[in-house]
């Protein structure tokens, strides 16, 4: 008896566990139904909140150089923010292109969105500086408080920095750890650096850079100064490669690009600042000076980042030997006037082997092999035993053969 009992309550409890198991089974269905519905509800909602917040897109703008002049034959690319099915959110970025006309104006009215962006203005022998031009997006959506009205009577300008001559500029770089016990570093704006602590103890060159211990433990402060004290310096403040950047935090690098003129105006004799422990500073320092070929300019460029008791300088100088006040380092422009410096020297002198060798290492670079490969020929037939000429023969051969390589795969080489 007591047996049967037991698998009567078994039995029981195994209908009980089944029940509730069909009950809950029954229920998914329901539940996932109800989940899918609220999610096609918020979809809907999403995709009219969006495909709403577009409006007809104009806008009128006008490009210009520094001097206020037009720039005509400008390529403007903007970006625009708009509905789309099938992206995320039914939202995409697309671009847009526009070509300034003779009075420089550009104008965009046939686009349909929620906001336009300026993102950067191409025209041979010009720089679009984006720090000039801060007012670059515009929001067309009418449930936002800081719509944008076009006004066709008032163009937006943009301006378009003209480039100035190419200059023959030198570029020569430096990098050094200036320890705050009294070193320094000191700059020759035609030779380039050199560390006195190490070499000399007294004044060389034009500038003289020193890294100081600060009152704060751990800062240190930085002095430039003069060696002749009828020059002059300026400072500016550049902007890092990262700290530019673009709406969606890509990198602006073709916007990074500031004519480096110098100036007359505002120049001192000593430059003095405070760089915290572990903080992260550039400076652009432009000098000015009277050498024997009369007016010279030249400028530094200082990427500073202190530790506890040192601070690490990576230096740029970069001088023209024309006299001029473009600073801009154009590579193509400078070695084209070395070879034809070098040129005048083989002139002078055409059993030089040495200068053959020079002009054809200034060519190499330039990626004109042909040219550099006839220079070392030349040289050979002046010197046929000797070998280094030979092996640079070899080298030229066999970069010329890389670059044929790499242009078929497609890279592009500068020009």
């Amino acid at each position: 008896m007591k047996i049967n009992i037991s698998v009567v309550i078994v039995f029981i409890s195994i209908l009980f566990v089944c029940f509730v198991y069909a009950q809950d089974e029954s229920a998914q269905p329901f539940e996932s139904e109800r989940e899918q519905e609220a999610i096609k509800k918020r979809t809907e909602q999403i995709e009219k909140m969006s495909k709403d917040s577009d409006s007809h897109i104009k806008f009128y703008g006008l490009v210009k150089d520094q001097y206020g002049d037009p720039v005509a034959g400008a390529r403007v690319v903007v970006t625009y923010r708009h509905f789309d099915l099938f992206s995320p959110y039914f939202t995409k970025h697309s671009k847009a292109v526009a070509n300034t006309d003779s009075q420089g104006r550009f104008v965009f009215e046939d686009l349909n969105g929620r906001s336009l962006y300026v993102k950067k203005i191409e025209k041979e022998g010009y720089i679009y500086d984006f720090r000039k031009n801060r007012n670059r997006y515009f929001n067309y959506d009418a449930k936002r408080s800081d719509i944008f009205t076009p006004d066709k009577q008032n163009f937006i300008v943009f301006i378009c920095d003209k480039k100035p001559k190419p200059g023959f500029v030198i570029e020569k770089i430096k990098s050094y750890i200036g320890k705050a016990s009294g070193e320094t570093l000191q700059v020759d704006i035609y030779e380039g650096f050199l560390r006195s602590s190490r070499t000399r103890k007294g004044r060389w060159g034009d500038i003289r850079i020193e890294i100081r211990p600060s009152a704060n433990a751990g800062d240190h402060t930085v002095k430039i100064k003069l060696n002749n004290q009828d020059d002059g310096l300026l400072v500016k403040e550049p902007v890092d490669n990262l700290d530019a950047s673009d709406q969606d935090g890509s990198l602006l690098v073709e916007d990074l690009g500031e004519s480096h003129v110098a100036s007359d105006d505002g120049c001192i004799k000593s430059v003095e600042f405070t760089i915290k422990q572990y903080e992260r500073v550039a400076k652009d320092i432009y000098y000015k000076g009277q050498k024997e070929t009369g007016a010279v300019y030249a400028r530094v460029y200082l990427k500073l980042s202190a530790g506890n008791t040192s601070v690490r300088l990576d230096c740029k100088l970069y001088t023209n030997l024309e006299g001029g006040k473009n600073l801009n380092y154009d590579r193509k422009y400078t070695l084209n006037r070395k070879i034809q410096d070098v040129s005048a020297k083989i002139d002078k002198e055409p059993k030089n082997v040495m200068l053959y060798k020079e002009r054809a290492e200034l060519k190499e670079r330039l990626f004109l092999y042909d040219d550099a490969i006839f220079d070392i020929s030349k040289a050979i037939k002046i010197d046929p035993e000797n070998k280094g000429l030979q092996r640079v023969k070899e080298d030229l051969q066999w970069g010329k053969e890389k670059m044929a390589e790499r242009k078929a795969r497609g890279f592009k080489f500068p020009d």
